[in-house]
């Protein structure tokens, strides 16, 4: 801060005696948007250029400017334009003036800026640029141009590609950076070095000023913050390059045990054991329960063989996901828990493949079948009984992924932030948790001696799961935009089918049971209620003038297919005494939908060191950086840290 002080006296008496000299000569500065008539492309992220040219000894900022200086921003002139966009800052230059050290820019700069267009075709409108540029004397700048994108003119050009290539990609596999140790306000960062390379390294901290004082050696360096680190909760970013690759890696800084890989190690495998318990995974469990019940009569090499293909098919499912993910990190995309929901060809095959399911549970297939066809079914998954065991662990692993459990997303979190070989680790420790049941029988078969033996009850059994299932596949047809009255209809006719089929007393008390929770399912959806809290539609600008103002803000990060979200819902945030917490209290209640895939919402709960949801958080005048809450809500929970971070006065239920 003493040097930002020194740079603005400077600033002001450079610039009395500078002033009427430089009324005389031409803008030191040329700035244009950059395509005139068409918009660039990069994967599936359209971007326009901000192209700064700059007259010689000028220059212009990073989002760190260093000693002194200010960042390019940007706005729109209408304040109700939506349309998001979000500056990109190629790799910058470190300038030394009169012992100030500043990071930025000279002579020529094109700041990529990703635009989310909410299904334009066109955009023209007026777009508000403040920045400062610098030589003997600093000027700022507010700058207004007109736009002209046609989305459907895809251009390209070398120049921006080349500053486009040079912003840094946030990874950590080249350099692996990590934190060595640090103290009250500064911290100490190494990294792998490979002989014969160049590095630079900047630093970036979005509650605080920082500057990397010193290297301590050619792997490892020193940056200074000035605000207690004790306090800080954002990321420290580090920009770092060998001359050829560029990447941006995230440090946590209150995390004590960032370098300790063994805790999140045992995080995940806990996250995936609780996933058993989770409501996705429940009726697959139950079905695995049921076969272990029906398998008294097999020898414990039997046994164990079926265990070993669910196992197999369960850490074969994580460790395709984990690749699926290194994928779409390596072609630029980011992506989160669950993200394959928000495909719907993937929505469209696993409704299918659980409705088929439940449907075969049902014996609606032993009434639409011929018998000699049944019969082929029956000697084929007979003779392929390993490799139905093995598809039943991906099975199992497809419904959990719309689930989050208490650790999971912690250690989940952490592995998105760390190397490609480091989230192989990570998802191979959560399908090791997540395979225990197996692994528990796999070592003691005789287990089975204990569940209930083979009877008619296994038949009401089995029509039960298939209820249970055939849910499933009506909240996935929900997910996949099928209207409710086509779902009831079709759910009312499956079920009468199965009705009138069955002659079983429980089955058609579980079967009428399931008509009227659809009937009501149906009713509730169709109808308004006045008395809910009322949720804003997630917005970066609405959320930051709310905690401003002082007020309590609630921000809950959702999506239809996250069940533990859904839980969530009801067991807390649509409760009767949190609704009238709320409103007697006065909270902000913000909701984020990320049921399609939303760039802003995952770069908001990344904030949070979060990769998946459900997402919580609570601000106040207390706490304005904010309170990550747990995956599973309780209102004991959520009501105490809403006082927390409220003024100290007595909040009332």
């Amino acid at each position: 801060m003493f040097f930002k002080f020194i740079f603005l006296a400077i600033l002001f008496f450079n610039g009395l005696a500078v002033a009427l000299d430089f009324k005389s000569e031409k803008k030191p500065i040329n700035v244009e948007i950059v395509p005139k008539n068409g918009i660039f492309k990069s994967g599936d992220k359209l971007f326009f250029g901000i192209r700064f040219e700059l007259k010689d000894g000028w220059k212009t900022y990073w989002k760190n400017p260093g000693d002194a200086g200010e960042s390019l921003r940007i706005k729109w002139e209408d304040e109700s334009n939506k349309t998001q966009v979000k500056i990109y800052f190629p790799f910058p230059e470190r300038f030394l003036d009169n012992d100030l050290t500043t990071i930025g820019y000279d002579k020529t700069v094109i700041f990529p800026v990703q635009i989310v267009p909410e299904n334009l075709e066109k955009i023209n409108e007026t777009l508000v640029l403040d920045y400062l540029i610098c030589r003997e004397v600093c000027i700022p700048y507010t700058e207004t141009l007109n736009t002209n994108f046609d989305f459907k003119n895809i251009l390209s050009s070398k120049e921006f590609s080349k500053f486009l290539k040079s912003v840094p990609k946030e990874s950590n596999n080249d350099f692996k950076l990590k934190i060595k140790n640090s103290k009250k306000d500064y911290v100490f960062v190494e990294f792998e070095e490979k002989k014969g390379r160049q590095y630079d390294f900047f630093a970036f901290l979005e509650q605080a000023n920082t500057k990397i004082v010193n290297e301590e050696g050619k792997s490892s360096f020193k940056i200074q913050i000035d605000e207690e680190i004790s306090k800080i909760t954002s990321p420290l970013l580090i920009s770092i390059t060998d001359g050829e690759k560029y990447e941006e890696v995230s440090l946590f800084l209150n995390n004590n045990k960032e370098n300790n890989i063994l805790f999140y190690l045992f995080l995940a495998f806990i996250g995936g054991f609780i996933l058993n318990f989770m409501p996705c995974v429940l009726p697959v469990l139950s079905l695995k329960l049921y076969y272990f019940s029906s398998a008294s009569n097999k020898n414990s090499t039997q046994i164990r063989n079926d265990c070993i293909s669910i196992i197999f098919g369960i850490i074969t499912s994580f460790i395709i996901l984990a690749a699926s993910i290194l994928i779409l990190k390596s072609l630029g995309q980011t992506v989160g828990w669950g993200f394959q929901f928000q495909n719907k060809y993937f929505l469209f095959f696993i409704t299918t493949l659980i409705l088929v399911f439940s449907l075969n549970l049902l014996g609606f297939f032993e009434i639409i079948l011929p018998h000699s066809f049944q019969n082929k079914v029956a000697v084929y998954s007979t003779a392929n009984n390993r490799f139905g065991h093995f598809l039943s662990g991906v099975f199992a692993t497809l419904l959990a992924t719309p689930c989050s459990a208490p650790f999971l997303g912690t250690a989940v979190g952490f592995s998105m932030l760390a190397s490609n070989s480091l989230i192989f680790v990570i998802f191979l420790s959560v399908s090791v948790g997540f395979a225990l049941p197996y692994l528990i029988f796999l070592i003691f078969p005789q287990i089975v001696s204990f569940l209930p033996k083979p009877g008619k009850w296994m038949l009401t059994f089995k029509y039960f799961l298939g209820i249970l299932l055939f849910i499933s596949s009506i909240w996935l047809m929900s997910l996949a935009g099928i209207n409710n009255l086509i779902i009831f209809l079709t759910s009312l006719l499956i079920v009468s089918i199965s009705f009138f089929k069955s002659k079983n007393f429980f089955n058609r008390i579980f079967l009428l049971s399931f008509l009227i929770f659809m009937f009501f399912f149906y009713i509730k959806d169709n109808k308004n209620f006045n008395n809910q809290t009322v949720w804003y539609d997630f917005d970066k600008q609405f959320l930051s003038e709310s905690i401003n103002s002082g007020k309590v803000v609630l921000v809950d990060v959702t999506a239809d297919w996250c069940v533990t979200c859904k839980l969530n819902k009801f067991t807390t945030l649509d409760s009767k005494r949190l609704t009238n917490y709320i409103k007697k209290n006065n909270i902000v209640t913000i909701r984020g939908d990320w049921t399609k895939k939303d760039n802003k919402i995952l770069e908001y709960i990344k904030e949070f060191g979060r990769y998946g949801i459900p997402v919580n958080t609570i601000y106040g005048p207390n706490n304005k950086n904010g309170i990550l809450l747990p995956e599973i809500l309780t209102n004991d929970i959520v009501i105490r840290e809403l006082n927390r971070v409220a003024i100290n006065e007595d909040k009332s239920e």
